[in-house]
């Protein structure tokens, strides 16, 4: 048995994840879940749209200001709901191709986020003028890689 099932098959069997198999409370929070997911991948896809050429009238540094709160709120009740689906069923998670990949793909998801906000390129964004080709292929990259973490989570059901 590999570490993760070892981690994983103990945390199933918990109070918690028994009483999220009950009732009204797995569905609950995976409502919470997706709409989350909809508040972070939305909130993410207008500024990526941007970035790629959409949404021309607006500078995008401030599409990307009124954007990151509605994302980091997404994104906090993702993390939050999706550790309670992890739960209720770890041990089959930890042994589901699609969720492997879901979590490989929101890394790299995380990674591009990451060199973006960090990203001296991201000064440009001020104006209106097209971004530099850096941002653009962030933009296009960030696009691709929620979109495929989406469908990768919403196989978990079907692996």
């Amino acid at each position: 048995m590999n570490t993760a099932v070892a981690i994983a098959e103990p945390l199933a069997r918990t109070a918690l994840a028994r009483w999220l198999q009950t009732g009204w409370a797995y569905p609950a929070v995976e409502s919470v879940h997706i709409v989350s997911i909809a508040l972070l991948v939305g909130a993410i896809a207008v500024v990526d749209l941007r970035l790629i050429g959409a949404l021309r009238h607006a500078a995008v540094a401030p599409v990307l200001r009124s954007a990151l709160p509605v994302a980091l709120a997404g994104f906090a009740g993702a993390v939050a709901s999706g550790t309670l689906l992890f739960v209720a069923n770890a041990g089959d998670l930890i042994a589901n191709r699609a969720f492997g990949v879901k979590l490989a793909l929101l890394s790299f998801a995380g990674l591009n986020a990451a060199w973006f906000h960090a990203s001296a390129a991201k000064e440009a964004l001020a104006t209106t003028a097209p971004p530099p080709a850096t941002m653009r292929i962030a933009g296009a990259v960030s696009l691709l890689l929620w979109a495929a973490t989406v469908v990768a989570g919403r196989l978990i059901a079907y692996v």
